[in-house]
Order: structure tokens, then sequence, then C-alpha cells
């Protein structure tokens, strides 16, 4: 079947325009999928200024934005996960096959979302102005297209999104957002909510699922009480949770703030520069982030002009603060690592605190 033409996509996206839907130009970006205007979400274009930026790019792809509309986007071409979906949420009476999946959309407008990603399910849930949806007869730039196989939007009625949000009874108690044992653990019942507000600063850090995972495994251990009784499957469900929402730019963090650095450290590595300001660079980007891991490899560190300092002198560094405990070997969870992990210590030994001041006098 022959590839529609940019005329023909038009059309078809005036017709959803005429139906009171409304359409953004999409075109930007390798896979033509990001908008082409700014303020999307709140602005509507003319059918001029909106056929003008499409003929100007040569984009075959337009966006409906979900104003009062519910779309449940699927990575794959799943019969048995519609069926699924469907039995929960009702039946859907349009559906558009993208190059991969498809959607399935609804009338409705929701508050609270179904997590359906934390569940297992390759299905993301869209609505309401600030998400679009690329339109039907849209082609991407490789040729995938996105073609109606169940109804007409724009002209087949939209059957209601059918979730019922979890309901919380009126007279619960909301808990303390944690409460610390006299050891300073955080306590049992306490230790979900704490470790998910730390995943959420603790995501923009790692780069990979699997960092974000073994993070919260090392802060498991060293902040709760009872970690025994955490189990890992827990805790890889709040490392799910924080990262797809990271990746969907739904949690956001700063990094504005006081850097703290322990005098006692700084005082023990004084007389070695290199392993002082190692120590810093370390403390800026992690110290605020309890149970934070990392690796030291000498050419990401340089390449990321975080330090200057010759290679010799920071394997001389990193070895000062194993030594002054500034930093420690990590316990690690996967097997395989071509480096050492290690996390920031928290207090110096005694050692090199009487061997300072021996020198000192």
């Amino acid at each position: 079947m022959r590839n529609p033409t940019q005329e023909q996509i038009l059309a078809r996206a005036a017709e959803l325009r005429n139906a009171n839907l409304v359409t953004l130009p999409l075109g930007a970006k390798e896979n033509g999928k990001a908008a082409l205007v700014k303020g999307w979400q709140k602005n509507t274009l003319t059918q001029t200024r909106f056929d003008k930026l499409m003929i100007s790019k040569g984009s075959t792809m337009y966006g409906v934005r979900l104003d009062d509309m519910v779309v449940l986007d699927l990575d794959e071409k799943d019969p048995e996960l519609v069926n699924e979906l469907e039995a929960r949420f009702g039946t859907c009476s349009v559906k558009v096959a993208t190059p991969r999946g498809i959607h399935l959309y609804y009338s409705g407008l929701l508050a609270v979302f179904p997590d359906l990603k934390a569940e297992g399910l390759a299905v993301d849930v869209l609505s309401g102005s600030s998400s679009y949806t690329v339109g039907p007869l849209s082609t991407r730039p490789c040729g995938g297209r996105y073609v109606e196989i169940c109804g007409t939007l724009g002209e087949t009625k939209l059957n209601p999104f059918q979730y019922a949000v979890p309901q919380v009874p009126s007279n619960a108690l909301t808990p303390p957002t944690v409460q610390f044992l006299p050891d300073g653990k955080v306590a049992e019942g306490y230790r979900h909510p704490h470790m998910r507000k730390l995943a959420v600063r603790l995501v923009a850090l790692c780069q990979t699922f699997d960092e974000l995972f073994e993070n919260l495994l090392h802060a498991r251990d060293d902040d709760c009480s009872d970690p025994q009784s955490f189990p890992d499957t827990e805790v890889f469900d709040i490392a799910k949770w924080a990262f797809d929402r990271h990746r969907k730019g739904e949690l956001y963090g700063s990094t504005r703030g006081v850097v703290k650095i322990d005098r006692r450290f700084i005082d023990i590595l004084s007389d070695d520069s290199n392993a002082l300001t190692l120590y810093v660079v370390l403390q800026s980007n992690f110290g605020h982030i309890t149970g934070k891991t990392f690796k030291l490899i000498f050419n990401s560190m340089k390449d990321a002009s975080l330090i200057n300092m010759s290679e010799r002198g920071f394997v001389r560094a990193v070895t000062r603060l194993i030594q002054t405990g500034a930093i420690e070997v990590a316990k690690t969870y996967s097997t395989g690592k071509s480096s050492r992990t290690f996390a920031l210590g928290k207090v110096p030994r005694i050692e090199m605190v009487a061997t300072k001041a021996a020198r000192i006098k």
C-alpha cells in the first residue's frame, strides 16, 4: 500500500480540526514526533498557519492534543493485552495502529492515572492538554504509518474511560513522612515512602535502571531498620516507578544548595591537594544523596572537566581517600563489574587522625 501524500495528511488533520479536535504540526527531531511550535499546550494554530508549517518542513506527521481524551499507548501489537485493557477500562471504539503498537482512544480527563508500567505492562497512559498522540494517516520519515483499524477519530463517538480511582478513607490519619529509631535507622512502616523520596533524588544521577536499583539496595541496607524484611522486589518496584517517570520527564530535581563538607576530612586531607580536590568534587555531586554509590574512572572525570590532575595523581588521591575513610568500597549487588563502586565515608579513620596530629606536633 502506498503511503499517503502530504496533501492527504493535511486534509485528514483539517477533518479533525472541523470535529473540534486540536491538531499541531509535528516534524522535529529524527523520528518526526516532536512539535514544530512552542506553547502548543495552551495555544492553537489557524489552519493556514498549520498548513504553512507542515509544508515548509516537508512534514508528514501531525499531532492530536488530548483535550478531554484518554489514550492507552501500547508499545506492541498484542491482541491479548488489548482485550485485557478493554476488560478493565471499557470497550474502545477508536483504535489506531502505530508503527510499533496501538493507540486506544477514550473520552475523559484523568486527574489520577493508573500506573500500568508499574504493573509490568508496556502501556503509557496519556490524557489532557499537556499530552498529544501522532494523528491517524501520519507517516514517519522512516515510512512507518499510523492507521485507523477500528472506528474513525473525529467521527466515531469515543467510549468513556472507566477507571475507579482508589479511595482513601476520609477519617484516615496522615502519618509522618518518616520516623527514625534511636539508632538513626528509618522505622518499619516508614521505609517505603523514605525510599520513594530517595529514588526521586537519586534517579537524576543514575544513567541506567540497574545503577538506580543498585543504589537503592545500598541505601536500604544503610538507612532502614531490619533491611532483611524489606525485599529486593519492593526496592525493584520503587526503582522502576522512579526511572519510568524520570524518563518521561515527570520527575524533576534541583542541584541548587549549599555543599556541606565534614571539617575533619578537610583537616586530614589538607596536605594533599589532589585528594582534597577530589573529595570536594565527590561531596558536591553526591554528598546530598544518602547512599549514593559511584565509580571513579579517571578518563570520564577528566573529560567532564571535574578534575585537573595527572592519572598518577588521581590514583594516589583515590588511595588517600580510601585510607582516610573519606570514601569506602561499596557493597555490590551485581556481577561482572569492570571497576569498583564507592560510597562517601561518614567517619574518618582514627589512626589517620592520630597520624596527622603527630605530624603537626
